[in-house]
């Protein structure tokens, strides 16, 4: 388990996103912490390593082929224009599973044809919503300063 030294103006779930991990696994991973809206800095948080699982390979030729075996993980070979958000899609995987299992491939980015894609096993997918934010705490409200208008007469 890694840890982290809070900072100044940090805040549970700014240290969740930087690891990438949900506020729900972070909040259950510190139980020190007894409330998790309040943290002091220097305080020492846990940074959970769980979730993450081990990656296979691409290059792999034990993995099956998707369009030949309905086995997870299994590989998907890109047709030229692909992306990571379509073939989330159409193979009804959750987009952070398949970007964690694909990574240094931009979620958008159209893929050359032959690429080789990773489609994560089903057992996977939980991890993948560790992406997400707990309803437990809100996103930190970002002040917005609104520009006088030079127009405006008072």
């Amino acid at each position: 388990m890694l840890t982290h030294i809070v900072q100044k103006g940090e805040s549970l779930w700014q240290i969740a996103n930087r690891y990438q991990i949900s506020l729900d696994a972070l909040i259950a991973a510190n139980p020190q912490i007894s409330d998790p809206n309040y943290i002091m800095p220097g305080q020492q948080v846990n940074i959970p390593q769980w979730w993450q699982p081990e990656l296979p390979d691409a290059d792999d030729d034990d993995l099956p082929n998707c369009c030949n075996s309905s086995a997870r993980p299994c590989i998907y070979t890109a047709a030229r224009g692909d992306t990571l958000v379509g073939i989330s899609s159409a193979w009804e995987v959750p987009l952070p599973a398949l970007h964690y299992y694909n990574p240094g491939i931009k979620a958008d980015a159209e893929l050359k044809g032959g690429e080789r894609i990773i489609i994560p096993a089903d057992d996977a997918w939980p991890f993948a919503y560790g992406y997400q934010t707990s309803a437990k705490m809100r996103q930190p409200r970002q002040e917005v300063r609104m520009a006088k208008n030079p127009r405006r007469r008072r």
